[in-house]
């Protein structure tokens, strides 16, 4: 019955546009303003385990079985003792137990979302280790829009929304291409895909999003008005 539906990506749309067809694809955002700042403050925690040496790899937001592939986790964890990977979020008590079993992965508790530019400035990569499912497919996560705003190199899997940042992410498709991926993200940062990144996620900010919303009401609106007129 409604009149006009927002979906946050492709798959969800077609998956529902049968029942509605103005269905409209409408993509996730970031306080881009939030992110891209130029002062972070110091996380204490996080200073210890970066003083530990070794690249930090970081991921934020909800941990468990459906989201993370863990097996691809503790794969890449343990072939590579010297990465500091560190999880900022809820967590099941099955990822605590493969925490348990590895020095060199680290969790925190969730912290409030506007802290979390404070918490992503210490990653020298940030990873979305996550399973391929209808969950997944389903996705336009957010931070991939936050951690672009802050410039950071990202490896992902091929979950939903991935491919349409093209070069300016890491997509590995499998457990050997993901640390292949991490290996090429660690290298020393290239400005101007830096600043490309920045620029992405300026253009995916929450007052971009609200303009597009605001036309799409608009002309769906008039669209209605006229057939009521004819």
């Amino acid at each position: 019955n409604s009149d006009l539906v927002f979906s946050i990506n492709q798959h969800v749309a077609e998956k529902y546009g049968e029942f509605n067809p103005n269905t409209m694809v409408v993509q996730n955002s970031t306080n881009f303003p939030n992110f891209h700042r130029e002062h972070y403050a110091k996380i204490p925690w996080l200073e210890q385990i970066q003083s530990r040496g070794g690249p930090i790899l970081g991921c934020t937001g909800i941990i468990n079985r459906v989201r993370i592939d863990y097996d691809l986790l503790e794969r890449t964890v343990t072939s590579r003792p010297k990465w500091q990977f560190v999880f900022v979020g809820s967590a099941d008590r099955s990822f605590l137990d493969i925490v348990a079993r590895h020095t060199n992965l680290h969790h925190h508790r969730q912290v409030p979302y506007e802290e979390l530019p404070d918490w992503i400035q210490y990653f020298n990569a940030a990873i979305i280790p996550f399973r391929l499912n209808e969950h997944t497919r389903g996705n336009d996560l957010l931070k991939f829009h936050d951690y672009l705003a802050m410039g950071k190199s990202i490896v992902t899997t091929n979950t939903g929304g991935a491919w349409k940042f093209g070069d300016l992410i890491h997509v590995a498709e499998d457990g050997p291409g993901f640390v292949e991926a991490i290996e090429r993200a660690i290298q020393p940062v290239d400005e101007e895909l830096r600043q490309q990144r920045i620029e992405m996620a300026r253009s995916n900010s929450w007052d971009q999003r609200a303009a597009e919303i605001w036309q799409v009401l608009e002309e769906h609106l008039q669209h209605r008005e006229g057939k009521r007129q004819c």
